[in-house]
Formats: C-alpha cells, sequence, structure tokens
C-alpha cells in the first residue's frame, strides 16, 4: 500500500515516556510506523510534523487492538499538483 502525509514522533498512547513514529494526515488523523530504518529517524520531527509531505510504502496491518503500516520504504513528495 501506499499512503501520504506528515512525519512525527508522537508520544505512545500507553506509554507516554516512549514515542512512535507515525504518520499524520491533514485532519490529524494518525498511523503508526513500524520498522522504520534508523537512519531515517532524523525526519521525524518531536511532538510536531515535518513542513513537506512525504509517501510511504508498505504493508498495512490491523490487528485485534491496533493498526501500523510495516515500512518499506519513505521518500519525499515531489508533486505538488497532488494538493490543487
Amino acid at each position: 500500500m501506499q499512503v501520504k502525509g506528515y512525519l512525527s514522533l508522537e508520544k505512545s498512547s500507553e506509554d507516554k515516556s516512549l514515542y512512535i513514529t507515525a504518520l499524520i494526515d491533514d485532519y490529524g488523523n494518525m498511523i503508526e510506523l513500524r520498522d522504520v530504518k534508523s537512519e531515517i529517524y532524523d525526519f521525524f520531527p518531536k511532538d510536531e510534523t515535518t513542513e513537506k509531505v512525504y509517501i510511504i510504502e508498505g504493508q498495512y496491518i490491523r490487528g485485534n487492538d491496533n493498526e501500523y503500516v510495516r515500512v518499506n520504504s519513505i521518500k519525499e513528495n515531489r508533486i505538488l499538483s497532488d494538493f490543487n
């Protein structure tokens, strides 16, 4: 699957001392991103979102009490016409 949105490090709902990698859409909806490579962590700002939009490719996983994307790749969205 492929989704677009803003990258962020957000506080975990279960443990407020932990941060999770997340993708945030234009409406403030969040989905957790898992298996993010360590060299990409620097792109995730803590408690705020990136100004640029990113494209995430991966597998959508839905469990009993959570859902997330297992990340295969992250790249910057360079197509401005998507927002018009």
